[in-house]
């Protein structure tokens, strides 16, 4: 898993997406956590997949995502 407590910044492109995933392909992983902090970052041109992304407060600003085969949580619940 991957928890932030700050800002996380991920500056993917068009042509050249970023992916975030285990190092296993389709093993589920424990997802990206984000903490209470007042912000939280940009996701951009990301795919993260087989896991959860949990946003416990704060702003997360995500264009031209895919979380594939996993679930977005935006009130910190599961």
């Amino acid at each position: 898993m991957l928890y932030v407590n700050g800002d996380l910044v991920v500056n993917g492109t068009k042509a050249s997406p970023i992916s975030i995933q285990s190092l296993e392909t389709g093993v589920p992983w424990g997802g990206l956590i984000f903490g209470k902090h007042r912000s939280g970052g940009t996701i951009t041109y990301t795919v993260i997949k087989d896991a959860f992304v949990q946003v416990n407060s704060g702003l997360i600003t995500m264009r031209h995502c895919i979380i594939d085969n996993g679930v977005w949580v935006a009130d910190g619940s599961r």
